[in-house]
């Protein structure tokens, strides 16, 4: 993995209780392994809302241009069908 750092944090007493009530019986078995994944989790929730927000961003800003291409589509289906229309009627 790599180099560790040594970190040293305060919490709330009952929030400590409630982390050592889970050592053991879940995938980590110290407080150090519960923290590092409790950060790695955190950290991949926030990468996944910054894409979120990314992606959201990005369908905002391309809405003007595919109402535009959407109206320019039905534009240019409405000349198609006129042109069938006329050169149908032409064939009386």
């Amino acid at each position: 993995m790599g180099e560790n750092k040594r970190l040293q944090i305060s919490i709330p007493a009952n929030l400590m209780k409630e982390v050592q009530g889970h050592l053991g019986s879940s995938e980590v078995s110290n407080n150090s392994e519960f923290f590092k994944e409790a950060v790695r989790l955190y950290l991949a929730h926030l990468k996944k809302d910054q894409i979120k927000k990314q992606l959201k961003n990005g369908y905002r800003e391309m809405s003007d241009l595919n109402r535009d291409l959407a109206d320019e589509g039905l534009l240019n289906n409405h000349r198609a069908i006129s042109f069938y229309e006329d050169n149908l009627a032409d064939c009386d």
